[in-house]
């Protein structure tokens, strides 16, 4: 009884990982990275001029922003998911929002 909560123990770690095994690859990645850039787009078309405040999150059961103040902890990531976008596609459209917005 006990070699055998000894072996599962040891086997569940394994089965996890296996479980959480990350199938992205070649094509698989690029169409994930396309997917973000595309909402990264999105998001930019649907914020007001006012670049005070920054995408924070959406509440359950709403498609809109909630934006904050750019004292917020989070405000550094909208302008972060701006620049990595930029080093993605080298678009100088995300460029220029990312130096709007940091």
């Amino acid at each position: 009884m006990f070699l055998k909560r000894i072996a599962l123990m040891g086997l569940a770690p394994v089965l996890l990982l296996g479980a959480c095994k990350n199938k992205l690859g070649g094509n698989d990645t690029r169409a994930a990275l396309d997917y973000c850039i595309a909402q990264t787009r999105k998001t930019m078309q649907s914020l007001p001029a006012d670049s005070s405040h920054m995408p924070r999150s959406i509440d359950n059961g709403k498609k809109e922003w909630r934006l904050t103040s750019y004292r917020d902890w989070t405000a550094g990531f909208w302008p972060g998911i701006l620049w990595y976008a930029y080093e993605y596609t080298n678009d100088n459209t995300f460029k220029k929002q990312a130096q709007r917005y940091s």
